[in-house]
């Protein structure tokens, strides 16, 4: 997601996570502002703002080996818990010596350590500062004038990837607990990163946590609750998989129902997996992908159907170009924190294509949500004022077409408001620095925050993780038959691979919440005529209902990462767009 320290795509972007980089002019010198927080266990919660400042430093090779050692086998004691927790920040001997000259303008007495990137095509190696989070590039790198990859390898226009040394350079872990939760990740070389247990060779962590078939749009995957192993039993045996017998509705993930004389699971039809925890698509057709304009970048929306016209209206942030871009045309999302603004699109059918229609909220506005009101029926759009929040809310009682000023409700980002019949709302909502169990591959979590009513301030109050697993971008709704539903990008900032970031948590009640199903959708999308679009990460996850039977009839995200040309006028990089894919029905 974008407004807050997000996944990867952040820093691709122009920050990285919570970090807002200005070039200061060097050969390879970035510097940043820090812009989210970390904070106390209180339950109704706020992000506290960090503000990092800029000093002038460099590293010399002698001094870097030692204090990079001493960082590392310091780290190695002190950052996470079981076997794996020594070996998984494994010195690695490349890494130093790729970051121990490396000059950083504003970052005086500060120390790096290399940050790889080699699972998104594009976006280099970095060094990173573990203080401050200023980064500049590697021996034998160069920025890449503030645009992907950031760090090119001098000379070339590819991304910076610093040669592995030793065995066991590649680090990866899965969740040994079993539960719903947890893929097989990367672990990086990052203070920000704890816990995991076991080192396993590749992506599959020995088969403890892996994919035997993803779940697409036209059938299940297999392994327990669809494909992921070891998260249910937290075994690889074939004998444990095969005997997942579900026991009631809340093991079938509340989006089916449980046949107690079989145990098996009888998913809705937008559910899949023996579990029904993964979210089962129609194929896309390439000419109704969404909102993909010819001018403008964007990154995810929300839609609502009119009552009164028929017509699905999309509130989508678009990313507008700067006067002096040398391309007028989809400049990427380099500039979101201040080019981001909210429009109205419309179309004939959900998928769209959509048409633009106006401009609803200026720049610095962005993650628009859009709620109706059970109590009045009106459009209450909430969005991030600025790049970090707050969150603010505006009204429309004709269906989007004009809107009330905007009022402050929350201090906080990436707002999921569930407005309820009393009359009240409870915001759940994005945080940093959460204490969260280990394994854990970032601290962004979800909590939540009680509010009076629609349009007036919540509770301030730092709320606790709704669930033990990392997570941003909430989105909740309520089923046909009354459960919750929450999903969500379940792989943000420090986590990698990103293509199967999309979770998806259940609850009775809203306030007492499953451990997420991580991958229940993926970056990866299915096209009609047969093909599998290949894109690096799919955030801001926004579910339409269908108003007549309250079941899921259509997920809006945000897409990017996919190859160049991959639909007219898309370029590929940083240029993102927004998708309307229908659920299986």
């Amino acid at each position: 997601m974008l407004g807050h320290r997000n996944s990867h795509q952040d820093e691709r972007f122009g920050r990285y996570g919570n970090r807002d980089y200005r070039h200061h002019g060097g050969s390879n010198a970035y510097a940043y502002r820090s812009i989210g927080g970390s904070g106390s266990d209180d339950f109704y919660a706020r992000a506290a703002t960090q503000t990092g400042s800029s000093k002038k430093f460099l590293l010399y090779s002698l001094s870097a080996l030692v204090v990079f050692a001493a960082l590392f086998a310091l780290f190695e004691e002190e950052g996470g818990s079981g076997g794996g927790a020594s070996s998984r920040n494994a010195v690695d001997a490349e890494a130093i010596a790729a970051c121990a000259e490396v000059e950083i303008e504003g970052a005086e007495g500060q120390q790096l350590t290399l940050e790889r990137h080699d699972d998104e095509q594009s976006h280099g190696d970095v060094c990173r500062s573990v203080s401050t989070g200023a980064f500049g590039c590697p021996e034998g790198c160069s920025v890449s004038a503030g645009k992907p990859p950031w760090c090119q390898k001098r000379g070339t226009t590819k991304p910076c990837r610093v040669k592995r040394s030793g065995e066991g350079a590649l680090i990866y872990r899965c969740d040994p607990q079993g539960g719903e939760r947890g893929v097989c990740v990367k672990v990086g070389e990052s203070k920000g990163q704890k816990g995991g247990v076991g080192k396993y060779k590749d992506a599959t962590c020995d088969n403890q946590c892996q994919y035997e078939s993803l779940p697409g749009s036209g059938g299940d995957a297999s392994g327990p609750g669809g494909g992921l192993f070891g998260n249910l039993f937290g075994s690889s045996s074939i004998t444990q998989r095969n005997e997942f017998k579900c026991q009631s509705d809340w093991d079938c993930s509340l989006a089916g129902v449980c046949d107690a004389e079989t145990g098996e699971c009888v998913c809705d039809p937008w559910a899949s997996g023996k579990d029904c925890s993964y979210l089962k698509f129609q194929p896309v057709d390439p000419k109704k992908i969404g909102y993909l304009h010819n001018e403008h970048t964007s990154w995810g929306g929300s839609v609502q159907m009119g009552t009164k016209d028929g017509m699905f209206h999309m509130f989508v942030s678009e990313i507008v170009c700067d006067a002096n871009d040398l391309d007028q045309t989809r400049c990427g999302l380099a500039k979101w924190q201040t080019n981001s603004r909210v429009a109205h699109c419309v179309s004939g059918t959900v998928d769209g294509p959509y048409t633009r229609l106006s401009t609803v909220l200026p720049e610095e506005h962005h993650n628009p949500t859009v709620a109706v009101s059970p109590v009045d029926g009106s459009w209450n759009l909430y969005s991030i004022k600025k790049f970090d929040g707050p969150v603010e809310v505006v009204t429309s009682t004709d269906e989007g077409y004009t809107w009330s000023d905007p009022t402050i409700v929350s201090k906080f980002q990436n707002p999921a408001p569930f407005l309820h019949e009393d009359g009240s709302m409870t915001m759940f909502y994005r945080d940093d620095g959460g204490n969260l169990p280990p394994p854990t591959c970032s601290d962004e979590y979800v909590a939540a925050q009680h509010c009076p009513s629609k349009d007036t301030p919540c509770e301030n109050k730092k709320g606790k993780p709704v669930f033990g697993h990392t997570a941003e971008d909430p989105m909740v709704f309520r089923d046909h038959r009354g459960n919750f539903h929450m999903l969500m990008n379940a792989m943000p900032f420090l986590c990698v691979p990103k293509v199967r970031q999309g979770g998806h948590s259940w609850s009775i009640d809203g306030i007492n919440w499953s451990e997420p199903r991580v991958g229940a959708f993926e970056a990866n999308v299915e096209l009609a005529d047969g093909k599998t679009l290949a894109c690096e990460r799919r955030e801001r996850p926004q579910m339409l209902l269908d108003p007549s039977s309250g079941m899921p009839l259509a997920l809006v995200s945000a897409v990017t990462g996919c190859p160049k040309g991959a639909f007219p006028g898309y370029k590929g990089g940083d240029d993102s767009f927004t998708i309307v894919q229908l659920m299986a029905q």
